[in-house]
């Protein structure tokens, strides 16, 4: 529950595995059971997961002694405050980037000689992709559907076409 190393709890965390261990038997003359008995030695090992019921029990805890201690915690409680306001000034510095990528680009707009060459060059491109798309989706996935099943491309397409037009017609906002 309570992470060994805080900074490590927000990328790694501990999971137990078991290894079975087959005990040393002891013969003895005689009948005996002869079913082995398998002991399962528990083994600790880090994944690249954050520990996050950890982070939260470790930081409510320390949360609540925080407020426990009172004026003597002034110091901690002041440093949070500040952190707390310096990471809302980088965000709202941060959420100002769409801005500044717009003005480079229209900056690099600007700064193209000839415009309409340009569009035709775009345009040629947007073309290109399209026919490309459409060449990979009407000829080689379905030869490729027919060679491995031996069955009409057609008709899987004509069944996904409802579902086509859901995708295209709706909109995630």
């Amino acid at each position: 529950m309570f992470p060994e190393n805080i900074i490590q709890a927000t990328f790694q965390q501990v999971q137990t595995y078991y290894v079975p261990i087959k005990p040393k038997l002891q013969r003895h003359n005689g009948t005996s059971n002869t079913s082995e008995v398998i002991i399962h030695k528990p083994q600790l090992t880090y994944t690249n997961e954050m520990n996050v019921l950890g982070l939260i029990v470790f930081c409510s805890g320390f949360g609540v002694i925080l407020s426990i201690l009172g004026d003597q915690a002034r110091l901690m409680i002041n440093f949070f405050i500040v952190l707390d306001a310096i990471i809302m000034k980088w965000i709202s510095a941060l959420m100002c980037y769409p801005i500044g990528i717009l003005s480079l680009v229209c900056k690099n707009i600007v700064d193209i000689d000839n415009l309409t060459e340009t569009a035709q060059a775009l345009a040629m491109y947007v073309v290109t992709v399209i026919c490309g798309l459409m060449i990979h989706s009407l000829l080689t996935l379905p030869l490729l559907y027919f060679i491995v099943t031996r069955k009409s491309p057609f008709a899987y397409m004509t069944g996904m076409l409802q579902a086509l037009a859901t995708a295209f017609g709706t909109a995630s906002r």
